[in-house]
């Protein structure tokens, strides 16, 4: 379904979460949005705001009902690899269960799908990723988006399923990202731990959501693979932001991730080609040394770059 620039109700799912909070700040005027939350009630400016619990069978049915939408940003998810690896269940029950009932109800509608999962639903070993590559999760969390994926496969022909990887930018949600957990070790006078050995795609906020507002109004659907223009180690990236803070450069800590076990398994290198966003969609992302200065400016109530 192409879907042109008249007015487009769009159901958000995660509105309170980083990606979810940038997709409403960054909102054009012909999306009609509708945010969901959970836990951390919101009030979207030029949005309206709605409760939803994927964890309730009856939920994603009720909130497509209310709501009549043209098209659904699946963003919702327990997150936090290391709380999917505590509660296995839990986080099936939300973002594998919780997405099927939500796929199902707009599969009977026949609304457009765009499903956000992750880039750890690969194994890091076989970097860089294109939407081709085999995925093999080594984590609760990578299962759970990769069951999630398949699902929305299974169920709708008109889907979308794109995977950012490590997202940072302006706290403009209640959910810690890379700045924020970084600027509170600084605040704490803590050293921020830096594994080298760890690769990604560092992605900021702003262009994801211009890359998916952008792809709701599109004929894409498979796979798109959604990242920075670079692949960068967390100490690269942690300098990146180190210097347009102006933090000094003793409190990075070079660290392998060998070295601090955590409860959830993190590929080592899982950095991704975005030819197809590039070339579908016409975007390029900013490198974070470009963004990162717009960044601090919003700590200080400056306004960060606009789409």
């Amino acid at each position: 379904m192409l879907l042109d620039r008249k007015p487009v109700r769009i159901l958000l799912t995660g509105g309170s979460g980083l990606l979810g909070s940038h997709l409403i700040a960054r909102r054009p005027p012909w999306a009609d949005l509708v945010a969901t939350y959970h836990t951390r009630p919101i009030q979207p400016a030029g949005a309206e705001a709605a409760f939803l619990d994927l964890a309730d069978p009856s939920g994603p049915e009720k909130i497509i009902r209310s709501t009549e939408p043209d098209a659904i940003v699946h963003a919702a998810a327990i997150a936090g690899p290391d709380d999917c690896e505590r509660d296995p269940e839990g986080a099936r029950r939300v973002n594998v269960s919780g997405t099927l009932a939500l796929a199902k109800a707009a599969r009977e509608r026949g609304i457009r799908f765009i499903y956000i999962s992750s880039d750890l639903v690969f194994d890091g070993m076989a970097a860089p990723y294109d939407e081709n590559a085999r995925p093999n999760p080594l984590q609760a969390y990578g299962r759970t988006k990769l069951e999630a994926e398949r699902a929305v496969r299974a169920q709708l022909p008109d889907h979308l399923i794109v995977r950012p990887s490590l997202l940072y930018g302006e706290p403009l949600g209640g959910n810690e990202n890379p700045i924020t957990w970084m600027m509170k070790k600084v605040t704490k006078g803590e050293p921020i731990v830096c594994f080298e050995d760890q690769v990604r795609s560092p992605t900021w906020a702003g262009d994801a959501a211009g890359v998916i507002y952008k792809a709701i109004g599109s004929a894409l659907r498979g796979y798109l693979h959604l990242g920075g223009p670079e692949g960068l180690n967390r100490f690269e990236f942690a300098k990146i932001a180190a210097e347009a803070f102006g933090w000094p450069d003793e409190v990075l800590l070079k660290s392998l991730s060998t070295s601090h076990p955590q409860a959830a398994l993190r590929p080592l290198d899982c950095h991704f080609r975005i030819d197809r966003m590039r070339r579908e969609l016409g975007y390029e992302p900013e490198r974070a040394q470009n963004i990162m200065p717009s960044i601090v400016r919003s700590f200080s109530g400056a306004e960060g770059k606009e789409l």
